[in-house]
């Protein structure tokens, strides 16, 4: 059992493990020192059951949300990129700002504040906001402009935009 593996191999990490056993397929019996153990095999395919359930559950939460936040963009006009796979929300971006500066403009500032009241009010609905841990603000550039220039420039954007977004 690959689960039970992974078990007993961090149990050998923490002490030796002298003796390990499966008579039957009902339980795994192990010894660490002079205390025996046994585990019933039903209770670890129960978690493996309920884990599987979980993880069903946050991946259709996920594509409700994401479903949610395409069509609350469309009925408002806001242009904005879901990714379905990973979940990122991208921003219409060539507006926000002029080319090599962290300055919303006052358009950007307009659509980061529609854009905003749209998404908060749907990720913070009571059948989402628990599975909302944190919501991560990236900036990004064009090619031009030297690595470290471009990754100063994008943490800027980033901290704009964020400003934006907890300010208004």
């Amino acid at each position: 059992v690959a689960g039970l593996e992974s078990v007993i191999t961090k149990m050998a990490n923490l002490t030796s493990i002298d003796n390990v056993s499966t008579p039957d397929d009902t339980a795994v019996s192990f010894r660490v020192g002079t205390t025996e153990f046994a585990i019933p095999m039903g209770s670890l395919i129960d978690k493996d059951a309920e884990i599987a359930k979980m993880q069903e559950e946050l991946a259709r939460k996920k594509r409700d949300l994401l479903a949610e936040l395409v069509a609350a963009f469309k009925k408002e006009g806001i242009e904005a990129t879901v990714d379905y796979v990973s979940g990122p929300v991208a921003l219409q971006s060539n507006f926000l700002f002029a080319t090599d500066s962290y300055e919303l403009s006052d358009k950007g500032k307009e659509y980061v504040n529609s854009f905003m009241k749209v998404y908060t009010s749907v990720v913070m609905r009571e059948e989402y906001a628990p599975y909302v841990s944190k919501i991560v603000v990236e900036g990004h550039t064009d090619p031009r402009g030297s690595y470290s220039h471009n990754m100063t420039l994008s943490q800027n954007r980033a901290n704009a935009v964020h400003s934006q977004c907890v300010d208004h």
